[in-house]
């Protein structure tokens, strides 16, 4: 009997975790379908991971045996997790790292508002978690019951070595508000631990940037191309070297993050930035934001600071377990604090886009691996 069309004959025996599992290779459809995935999340990773808070991709693929494109995330070093055949690759935008700073200075408070043996049972934490269920409706990003925040600060229980995230954190940069929101919804109705969730917005007006037709941007993108641009980025980029004043004999020069903020105006690469937080609560089992949006940048709002109440920090249940615990004791979310972390980032996110022009990545040079290396593996 011949095998079906597209299949291979052989089968093989291969180790797994979970025992001796029977792996069959896979059709010349699915090969096909594995080297587009990889296609796209390599273009993703080389393009956007700056620009997107997440890629979520329903790969059509059981990623758990496809050890090929698990070995590409691998290498570029990416965050990702995945649950059958969905993908989800964490971005990397530098101005999201403002939450860093944001739980830093939570947890830098915290012996000002709870009994000092409890404070070394506080931390981030930034594991994947499963949540019930997911809230309907659609956005730009869709839900799944396992995810990864973007932070979260957990009680480590001191007797019962249970681990709670009681505050969980997100931040949107590419994605909306209302994705911000759904996620806090999804937490405090598929998620037990949860009791309060910081959301904080980042918006950008591309529209205030220095227009591409500007010529004193295209002489300044002109010689960052000629001192430092790779062989892509003078092709891609080719109308801005036409005609230009500057000497297109030079060699590209090495060039280091620090160098490129000296060289470039944080204008022609960065429009206008906002952010502001809201912190939501639950009260009688109903999201409630509490007190109201507050401005981080460009000017920190001192008027309505969000506060974290010791009591939001340790799960209710728990409330009674630890006497010396005063649950209205608060501490102040130090707005001029992120302000000026935000101030630091920008320019950071303008050099990352300057160079993404100048010396984009390539696909072939930037890559150690080869799609038919693998063949016969899975």
């Amino acid at each position: 009997m011949s095998s079906p069309p597209n299949m291979s004959t052989t089968t093989t025996l291969q180790a797994s975790p979970t025992g001796i599992r029977m792996i069959t290779p896979k059709s010349t459809e699915e090969d096909t379908r594995l080297n587009q995935v990889i296609a796209q999340v390599v273009s993703f990773i080389q393009t956007n991971l700056c620009e997107v808070d997440k890629l979520t991709l329903n790969t059509g693929l059981d990623i758990e045996d496809s050890p090929r494109l698990i070995r590409v995330l691998d290498a570029y070093g990416v965050r990702y997790f995945y649950h059958g055949s969905i993908l989800v690759i964490m971005g990397a935008c530098p101005l999201n790292s403002v939450i860093n700073t944001l739980v830093l200075n939570i947890l830098d408070q915290r012996s000002t508002i709870l009994p000092h043996e409890l404070c070394p049972y506080f931390s981030s934490y930034r594991a994947g978690i499963l949540c019930s269920g997911t809230i309907k409706g659609k956005g730009v990003r869709p839900q799944l019951r396992i995810k990864i925040p973007d932070d979260s600060i957990t009680f480590h229980h001191p007797g019962k070595h249970t681990i709670y995230d009681t505050i969980m954190i997100e931040v949107a940069f590419s994605e909306s508000r209302g994705d911000l929101h759904r996620e806090m919804l999804q937490y405090f109705e598929h998620y037990r631990p949860a009791q309060l969730a910081i959301l904080v917005k980042i918006e950008e007006d591309l529209s205030s940037r220095t227009p591409r037709t500007d010529p004193g941007f295209r002489d300044r993108a002109a010689q960052l191309l000629l001192r430092f641009g790779n062989d892509l980025g003078k092709e891609i980029h080719a109308t801005y070297l036409e005609n230009s004043a500057h000497d297109t004999s030079v060699r590209p020069e090495p060039f280091t993050d620090d160098e490129i903020l000296e060289q470039i105006q944080v204008e022609d690469w960065i429009g206008t930035i906002a952010a502001d937080v809201e912190v939501w609560d639950l009260m009688h089992s109903e999201p409630r934001l509490r007190g109201s949006r507050t401005r981080l940048f460009p000017t920190p709002d001192r008027n309505s600071v969000p506060y974290i109440y010791a009591g939001d920090m340790i799960p209710l249940a728990l409330h009674d377990s630890f006497p010396n615990l005063n649950v209205s004791q608060r501490l102040a979310i130090d707005t001029d604090l992120l302000c000026m972390r935000m101030a630091a980032l920008i320019p950071r996110f303008a050099c990352w886009r300057a160079i993404n022009f100048f010396s984009p990545e390539d696909e072939d040079e930037d890559m150690d691996y080869n799609a038919d290396d693998d063949e016969g593996e899975e």
